[in-house]
């Protein structure tokens, strides 16, 4: 979280996204809304509520991998987190195979009790 709050740690691009050292990895946390535009107290705000979920709601996907991977290869179900996408009102973490070359994407809503909830993986 340090890191994510430090303002040089705001890659100066479009649109806009933080690119943070977590142990040997770096992930990066896009706004794709925000093209052209300011980051707002909202998208940090909401970046923030995120990031401090992480685990669970990377425990959500593994749950899920592990249901669908008891007639696949285990292979098929390694992978790392990419990046974050902070959108108003959702949040998508992007994963990449690491055994696998596949990319996609995890959504997930936060409800007006806090938690996230994966709405699609």
């Amino acid at each position: 979280m340090t890191a994510f709050e430090n303002f040089s740690a705001v890659a100066d691009s479009d649109p806009p996204y933080y690119s943070l050292a977590i142990g040997d990895e770096a992930i990066e946390v896009h706004f794709p809304n925000r093209f052209m535009e300011p980051l707002t107290p909202s998208d940090i705000s909401l970046a923030r509520r995120a990031l401090e979920h992480v685990r669970h709601m990377d425990n959500q996907v593994q749950d899920l991998c592990e249901k669908d991977s008891r007639s696949l290869d285990i292979t098929q179900f390694l992978f790392r987190i990419a990046y974050f996408s902070v959108r108003e009102d959702q949040v998508s973490i992007t994963y990449w195979g690491t055994e696998v070359n596949t990319e996609w994407d995890a959504i997930f809503e936060r409800g007006a009790d806090g938690s996230w909830s994966l709405l699609h993986g």
